[in-house]
């Protein structure tokens, strides 16, 4: 899948003015001079360096974008595998193969083999051995030393303080707010599973947001979701 540079370079500034590397001590990252893969590398590494709980407040462009070319959600197989039906074999005729030999065996028979004129062998010439080049013998070049770039001393970054969070709050089987936009997603996929536009109509909220939220709860918390006919449904068999 090819990517346009400006695409990535929009969404990378996105990111650093977002807020978000500064708060998790992540360095910007730098576009000037870079290539498309570099780009795209510095890109994926910086966004699975946030934390699952600041991952799902992330820019929808970002999120999108990341989605989009970097860790795809893919559609999981049906079950149900097709069956291809046998190939038939076919039994050859033995009177038409014999038929067959017969005809090759006459016509060898009818054609006569004529005798090969040998040809006369043609002398060679001595060709006369060629002057000897003489070698230039180069100068031998002398090495300047290279002088060693003394490394500067980088200050260590302080680590971000986390605050604690309240323990009173009712959270649901994924570990959001109850009466949250998250909170309405999950309980659509846990009990029956739903479309991406149903769960957007639900939250009111757009289906940007929501395939926000299924990245978090897919790639980050590892929560096991199956896709089927475009519906997003919590797996039970496949929670460990």
């Amino acid at each position: 899948m090819k990517i346009d540079f400006n695409e990535l370079k929009t969404v990378v500034i996105c990111l650093n003015k977002s807020g978000f590397l500064e708060e998790c001590g992540i360095d910007k990252i730098k576009t000037i001079g870079k290539k498309v893969d570099a780009l795209l590398k510095e890109f994926a590494e910086a966004v699975e360096k946030i934390p699952d709980d600041k991952a799902s407040d992330l820019p929808e462009d970002v999120v999108n974008f990341y989605m989009t070319y970097v860790n795809p959600i893919e559609e999981s197989p049906s079950s149900e595998e097709e069956e291809s039906p046998e190939e038939e074999t076919k039994e050859e005729n033995p009177e038409e193969e014999g038929e067959k030999e017969m005809k090759k065996v006459e016509k060898k028979k009818l054609v006569e083999k004529k005798p090969v004129a040998k040809e006369k062998a043609v002398p060679k010439k001595k060709e006369a051995p060629a002057p000897k080049k003489t070698e230039k013998k180069e100068k031998p070049v002398e090495k300047k030393p290279v002088k060693k770039e003394e490394k500067k001393p980088v200050a260590k970054k302080k680590a971000v303080e986390k605050k604690p969070r309240q323990s009173n709050v009712e959270k649901d089987l994924f570990g959001y707010k109850k009466g949250s936009q998250a909170n309405i997603i999950d309980e659509k996929i846990i009990n029956g599973g739903a479309t991406i536009a149903e769960m957007a109509k639900a939250c009111k909220s757009t289906e940007s947001r929501v395939r926000s939220h299924l990245y978090t709860l897919i790639k980050l918390k590892g929560i096991p979701i199956v896709i089927k006919d475009g519906k997003y449904t919590y797996s039970k068999k496949g929670k460990k």
